[in-house]
């Protein structure tokens, strides 16, 4: 009987609830992996709440000790075969995640790096000689994983990496027809993301603005958790200097069933999202309930959304081209159930948790197999 081998998994899990945290914590919870490998788990991340992210505190580093300590008594005491870990592309994250690998390296270990976000290949090429000498020792002799074909020119600089791979991530299977959607005379936009500007958030808003000039026959609903108090005052500021409060509905944060019914109220999803997103999750879980989605070309997202099939998709920023893609579903509403058929088949043919499950047992396997 082949012995179960042991893998140390050093990622981010939530809080703060982002892409990353969401997918770390769905591979803890899965029961596929975790009676394929004997599973060893610890929080990368020192940080508990979305303003704390990129804050430095006392505290915090307290944290990133005990972190390392954990790595290290882990290798130490346990026989771990694989050190998988999810490393940030930030050059602060970076220089402090890339101490688990050098702990990994120092005991002779298989190390993962999986890369939930992008612009390591624009840092490379801006540092010093000898950080770019630091950044080629880190990903030497490891083996990567990219969340898209899109994004695996980002290490294509770190000749000495052992092997890439890609993994799309997934979303949890929600039951749809459980959901009654709500009736309205009016077609229903949804946002759903963090209330941050990086995600489109006031390039929405100037679209809806340009919007309202030919039409108001539509709400936008905003979902999501704002970073800051000051972003919040200029976003309603802008609500109530265009007179919008007809128009657009903020309704906060929202999680599990209610989540769920928001999406399945909705006719349309908007995600105009830019600068380092990387995948954009909530663009799956739209497809899951079957909306059509309008997003940007950024990151891995031109994989997931087909431009005229499943949705639209705009460059970054450009609030009179989402604009105009928004009234083209206002002008034909029938056009998004089509779209949105064709988004939930490629959701369930691609991006399930059971597809991704899978896929990652298989790049384990791999990397556990090669000498």
């Amino acid at each position: 009987m082949e012995k179960i081998k042991n893998i140390l998994f050093v990622i981010q899990l939530p809080p703060p609830v982002h892409g990353a945290s969401i997918m770390n914590e769905l591979t803890k919870k899965s029961a596929m992996i975790n009676s394929k490998y004997n599973c060893t788990y610890i929080n990368l991340s020192p940080a508990r709440d979305l303003q704390d992210i990129g804050k430095n505190s006392i505290s915090k580093y307290f944290k990133i000790l005990g972190i390392y300590k954990d790595v290290f008594t882990k290798l130490l005491i346990n026989k771990i075969d694989v050190v998988y870990v999810t490393l940030s592309v930030t050059k602060i994250g970076f220089i402090k995640d890339s101490i688990i690998v050098l702990l990994g390296k120092l005991f002779r270990k298989k190390i993962i790096i999986h890369l939930h976000g992008k612009g390591i290949k624009n840092d490379y090429i801006k540092s010093t000689y000898l950080f770019k000498k630091y950044y080629e020792y880190v990903y030497s002799n490891t083996y990567v994983i990219h969340l898209s074909n899109c994004l695996t020119y980002d290490t294509e600089q770190f000749s000495t990496v052992k092997n890439r791979f890609v993994l799309p991530n997934a979303i949890e299977n929600v039951n749809v027809t459980k959901f009654k959607k709500k009736k309205t005379d009016k077609l229903q936009f949804l946002y759903l993301s963090n209330m941050i500007e990086t995600k489109g958030v006031l390039v929405l808003v100037e679209a809806i603005t340009k919007l309202r000039e030919y039409h108001n026959n539509f709400i936008v609903t905003f979902v999501g958790k704002f970073s800051n108090e000051n972003f919040r005052e200029i976003f309603e500021q802008k609500i109530a200097v265009h007179h919008l409060e007809e128009i657009v509905n903020y309704i906060g944060p929202l999680y599990g069933h209610d989540k769920y019914q928001v999406y399945k109220n909705s006719d349309i999803f908007l995600f105009p999202t830019y600068s380092k997103e990387t995948f954009g999750i909530v663009n799956l879980e739209a497809m899951q309930f079957s909306l059509p989605v309008i997003s940007t070309k950024v990151g891995a997202i031109p994989d997931i959304i087909e431009d005229n099939l499943t949705g639209f998709l705009v460059d970054e920023k450009d609030a009179t081209a989402l604009a105009q893609k928004m009234e083209i579903f206002i002008l034909n509403p029938s056009l998004g159930e089509k779209m949105g058929a064709k988004g939930r088949e490629k959701y369930l043919k691609k991006y399930t948790i059971e597809r991704f499950e899978n896929n990652l047992i298989n790049i384990l396997k791999d990397v556990i197999d090669e000498n």
